[in-house]
């Protein structure tokens, strides 16, 4: 089982783009997106080893700056996992 985060990120609708493929690529799914003027308020369920690793600095990198994010425990998810023996 895996922990899944759930993310609020708001983020100027210009660098919306980048903020959906980025968290694509981090094995997000989509929850909710709101408009509220020039901001837009995206919700991404994302495992929680993908947030922790670096997802915050590659979020503030991708908005220059702009985005903000909060986080919190949503739930564990059943995954593909492998075991790794280190010899």
């Amino acid at each position: 089982r895996e922990p899944i985060a759930r993310c609020n990120i708001l983020v100027p609708s210009e660098y919306l783009g980048n903020v959906i493929t980025l968290c694509v690529e981090k094995r997000g799914s989509q929850v909710d997106m709101v408009y509220h003027g020039n901001q837009v308020a995206v919700t991404y369920d994302i495992p929680m080893a993908e947030v922790v690793l670096d997802f915050f600095d590659r979020l503030k990198s991708t908005s220059r700056g702009y985005a903000s994010l909060d986080y919190n425990f949503q739930r564990f998810e059943a995954s593909n996992m492998v075991r790794v023996d280190v010899l």
